[in-house]
């Protein structure tokens, strides 16, 4: 019975609306009350990156030390695949959807690679595509006597998916420049730099994305009622 109460409430809408569209609607309103408190830039102080660079037949492991940097734009968030929906036999809900920022970039003041030594900056950055997947549970309590519920929202996953299209843009010239930027773009498309760009990214999400009770208590509110009530005839 429960979980028919469950999936019934989180269908409720005009009887036009189908599945999907009532959860993106809800993702939707989720993100939108989000960005209206979440930080747009994130500073970071000193970052490292190991690297491998091969050309013919020179082979270097060594790393690049970037200070004063920037990740930028969190307030382009926004619902990038459907919102779906499994109901677990512990009487919470699973809900998974697809994010992402339409305008990703990030800038450091100075790199340096260790093989020269030498400052080399500013480097501009700019992630053409790029996709999480952010999963959310909800546990609903059972209906009290007024026929009113209460549900906790917890963030489960952010995981970094989609990560391509990676523009560098260094400042300088000469053949050393052209090395460094060589090494400074497997860097940047690296597994390093991805797992830092998904750790800033669920920090911040996870300080100030919203709890999700804020917007399906009221539907749980409205509709838990009706719900038991037509279950009783």
């Amino acid at each position: 019975m429960f979980k028919k109460i469950i999936l019934t409430l989180v269908l409720v809408t005009t009887v036009r609306s189908d599945y999907t569209t009532v959860l993106n609607k809800l993702m939707d309103d989720v993100i939108e009350l989000a960005k209206t408190d979440i930080t747009d830039v994130v500073n970071l102080e000193h970052v490292t990156f190991p690297y491998t660079y091969k050309w013919l037949f020179i082979s270097k492991t060594g790393t690049v030390d970037c200070h004063k940097g920037q990740v930028k734009s969190f307030k382009s968030l926004q619902r990038s695949d459907d919102t779906t929906l499994v109901v677990n036999d512990d009487n919470t809900l699973s809900l998974k959807v697809g994010v992402g920022l339409s305008q990703f970039d990030f800038a450091f003041d100075q790199c340096t690679v260790d093989w020269f030594m030498i400052p080399r900056g500013p480097l501009d950055g700019h992630i053409g595509t790029n996709s999480l997947d952010l999963e959310f549970t909800v546990d609903i309590t059972k209906p009290k006597l007024d026929g009113n519920f209460s549900c906790v929202a917890t963030i489960n996953d952010i995981s970094l998916q989609k990560y391509d299209d990676v523009q560098l843009k260094l400042s300088g010239k000469g053949v050393l420049h052209w090395i460094e930027e060589k090494i400074l773009n497997l860097v940047a498309t690296g597994n390093t730099a991805r797992k830092m760009f998904n750790g800033v990214i669920e920090n911040v999400l996870r300080k100030k994305m919203p709890k999700f009770e804020l917007l399906i208590t009221p539907i749980l509110q409205l509709h838990s009622a009706k719900t038991i009530q037509s279950e009783k005839h």
